[in-house]
């Protein structure tokens, strides 16, 4: 029976803690390309519907950047998070040849 009342505890205390880890907002920066392209407007709608899904979970901002390449150079540098890119940009990503 102490068994069972130290692991219903310890589980207790888990849950306790998740419930806490959860309660904290994340906040994500979400590269795109240029403000001109259909690209830029779709992250953005994407990012809406994100945001709408998870209030005051998840907020998500979208940065402009200059495109594909640029967005695997800000996610190496942590200024952004996440952003769409191509073959050939990770390829140069891969091999180290990006600036």
């Amino acid at each position: 029976m102490k068994k069972v009342l130290l692991v219903l505890a310890v589980l207790g205390i888990f849950i306790s803690q998740s419930t806490v880890a959860e309660a904290k907002k994340v906040y994500v920066k979400w590269g795109a390309t240029s403000v001109r392209s259909g690209l830029y407007a779709n992250t953005v709608a994407m990012a809406s519907i994100v945001n709408k899904a998870y209030p005051g979970e998840l907020e998500v901002t979208v940065v402009e950047t200059g495109g594909y390449l640029e967005n695997i150079v800000r996610i190496q540098k942590k200024s952004i998070m996440m952003g769409p890119a191509d073959a050939a940009a990770g390829y140069a990503a891969y091999e180290g040849i990006i600036d």
